[in-house]
């Protein structure tokens, strides 16, 4: 608003002094001129002055071009006021919300709160390494049992000895297991 204001401003002073120029120039009666009673001797003393039709047509059209050329500008400068209107509302909203980011960056609470848990972070970490790593000791001695049950139970009947085959599997059960 500020800047259309300004604009306006500017424009009206400028017509203003458009307008006090046709006064006092354009439209002003010379000196000693008196206006005949019919009107036949209007036209005859444009054609004394040196005016002519065509002369004043050129003018006219000359005003009018100048009149177009000036919209022309108008428009265009009230697009750019328009444009410039909301970049000012868009910055108006992003330093509000900056605003609200510094006022909640500011608060020692929440920068404590921030603190802790960055503090914390690689204390869980650590935690969950060790879970981790108990979880899969747990699971081989849990393997290991089982292996060890399946070939007590083969011992035990009466013949029978573990394949190459049992072998090998058990074998990639206890390295899967180590791996994870």
């Amino acid at each position: 608003n500020a800047i259309c204001n300004l604009v306006t401003d500017v424009l009206n002073k400028r017509m203003n002094n458009w307008e006090m120029y046709c006064l006092r120039k354009c439209l002003t009666v010379p000196e000693g001129f008196v206006a005949p009673e019919d009107d036949n001797s209007s036209s005859m003393v444009l054609h004394k002055d040196g005016n002519s039709d065509s002369e004043l047509d050129a003018e006219l059209n000359f005003l009018r071009k100048k009149l177009a050329d000036a919209n022309t500008e108008s428009e265009e400068l009230q697009r750019e006021i328009t444009s410039l209107e909301r970049q000012a509302t868009y910055k108006s909203s992003l330093n509000s919300s900056i605003t609200e980011v510094l006022k909640l960056y500011e608060d020692k609470s929440i920068q404590d709160n921030i603190e802790a848990i960055v503090k914390a972070i690689p204390k869980l970490h650590q935690k969950m390494k060790v879970m981790k790593r108990k979880k899969v000791e747990a699971m081989v001695g849990q393997n290991v049992r089982n292996v060890n049950f399946l070939r007590d139970r083969k011992r035990l009947a009466p013949g029978s000895s573990p394949s190459t085959e049992d072998i090998q599997e058990v074998n990639a059960a206890v390295k899967g297991l180590r791996q994870e």
